[in-house]
């Protein structure tokens, strides 16, 4: 390689943003790698069954997951729940589906044989890979190519070419262009930290006006729900028409907040048939996640473009 040429370590060394973007990439690369390994080891060795819907959940917000009964060869039914989640009903009580498990664990292991079902995670994790991994690369593509072109020419043409197209490029003694990119990109953090406070901020207004008109209840736990690895209480208690109403959590935690059986106050939202326990973390869960986050990147942001400027 040339000494003029920039080389992909220099580039990323030059530009943090980048680099932490590149970063991202290669994890949800190996993400979506490491979920499609597991799902084709899992489809190597897995058994077909044909399953039925015997139960449909619903959760907070309307979505719905289907319960499925599937018959085993020795006679034994195993049941299994979808992880996955939708606000439109794909399966119907009564509703036959293909199933594949594995002989060693039928209910633990065992997942429609659907496309999406299957390949959600690698898709999600290979979406988000290629998308930040492949911003970095393409700029890394075009800095090399337009530095390349940079260098075939004399010092004299390079000071005769910045003057005709105004550019701000700062040349060394050696006439290769270093790139004044890293400030102008570092400039994204503080702006996405201050998008997320004025999100918060408006997470922190609906919230208190939603505590201020929603009707509070005494409600017994009755189930936790797993979800992922959080457990998402559901509520029952009678409402204020005498009827006995059936409300979803929309915040999990691990372990579960109320064990079945215990009671707690929750404020009801008719609208999704949600309830959350009269609690500070999970009144305010939404508004301290982004509001964190906004806080880090706002602070990273500025820091860096002081230490960069």
């Amino acid at each position: 390689m040339n000494k003029h040429d920039m080389n992909i370590i220099t580039f990323f060394r030059d530009n943090i943003l980048l680099a932490t973007f590149a970063l991202v990439g290669a994890a949800g690369l190996s993400a979506a790698g490491y979920f499609s390994y597991d799902t084709l080891i899992f489809l190597d060795n897995a058994k077909h069954a044909n399953g039925v819907v015997s139960e449909i959940n619903r959760h907070a917000g309307n979505s719905t997951s289907p319960v499925i009964q599937f018959r085993l060869p020795n006679g034994k039914f195993a049941e299994y729940t979808s992880k996955v989640e939708s606000s439109t009903a794909h399966f119907t009580i009564g509703e036959e589906v293909r199933m594949l498990y594995l002989p060693s664990a039928p209910s633990e292991s065992a997942r429609i044989d659907d496309f999406f079902e299957l390949w959600l995670l690698p898709i999600i994790f290979g979406g988000l890979g290629v998308v930040f991994g492949g911003i970095p690369v393409g700029m890394w593509l075009y800095d090399r190519r337009t530095s390349g072109s940079a260098t075939s020419m004399t010092l004299q043409q390079q000071m005769d070419e910045i003057k005709r197209n105004k550019r701000t490029t700062v040349w060394n003694s050696a006439g290769t262009g270093t790139s004044q990119m890293s400030h102008k990109i570092l400039g994204i953090f503080p702006a996405i930290g201050i998008v997320l406070l004025i999100l918060a901020g408006i997470f922190a207004w609906k919230q208190v006006q939603f505590m201020s008109v929603a009707p509070q209840y005494r409600a017994l736990v009755i189930a936790n729900e797993m979800r992922g690895r959080a457990y998402y209480p559901v509520y029952e208690f009678v409402g204020s028409s005498g009827d006995t109403i059936h409300a979803y959590s929309t915040v999990g935690t691990n372990p579960a907040l109320y064990a079945i059986g215990e009671s707690a106050d929750i404020l009801y939202d008719a609208e999704d048939n949600s309830a959350n326990a009269r609690d500070f973390f999970i009144e305010w869960f939404a508004v301290i996640i982004v509001g964190g986050i906004g806080a880090l990147f706002t602070g990273i942001g500025f820091i860096l473009l002081r230490v960069f400027r």
